[in-house]
């Protein structure tokens, strides 16, 4: 119905998903509060904050692809909304947001992944210690003092994701190369 990325953080926090109308809510209250914030972060600006507040302005039922969520655009702000980590996997990619304006805590990650074949989110629930993706790009230069231990809770889980990626890289090259011989 269009509402499944918000359906999945419902889900990853612990409500039921039917809850999609007050996750809107509480991210575009994200979005309004630390707008000065976001504007600054969007490659586009002023454009895309106000793309995201006319997003998550959907109260009724099916919505349209134009209220659909959007990543990598919303990450920051799930992180900061929720005051937890945001693991997204996708088959092009896959990254970690942190809060960071958010002291540490003991909130659990939110996880989810975008199934490209069929335009869908879907709820992840990761094992203790599993790999996750790198944090995006520039988190350490926009977090404040306060958010700056998030990244210590992640470090070798990163490792780990990346050394998989690459074996799986040199598989791939390596198969490649012998279906090229052939």
């Amino acid at each position: 119905d269009g509402n499944c990325g918000f359906r999945t953080i419902a889900v990853s926090i612990g409500k039921p998903e039917e809850c999609w109308p007050e996750i809107r809510k509480i991210i575009y209250n994200e979005l309004c509060i630390r707008k000065s914030h976001y504007v600054q972060l969007f490659p586009e600006k002023e454009k895309e904050y106000n793309e995201m507040l006319y997003i998550t302005q959907w109260e009724a039922g099916s919505c349209s692809k134009d209220h659909w969520m959007s990543m990598p655009s919303f990450g920051y702000t799930i992180a900061n909304a929720f005051q937890q980590p945001v693991h997204y996997f996708s088959k092009y990619t896959s990254l970690t947001f942190l809060p960071d304006n958010i002291p540490l805590n003991r909130n659990t990650s939110i996880a989810f992944a975008y199934i490209l074949e069929r335009q869908h989110f879907i709820a992840i629930k990761l094992k203790p210690n599993v790999p996750v993706p790198p944090i995006i790009s520039g988190w350490e230069d926009i977090c404040s003092e306060k958010s700056k231990l998030w990244k210590n809770l992640f470090v070798e889980r990163i490792a780990h994701f990346k050394k998989g990626c690459e074996e799986e890289y040199k598989y791939l090259e390596k198969e490649n190369l012998e279906y090229a011989l052939v």
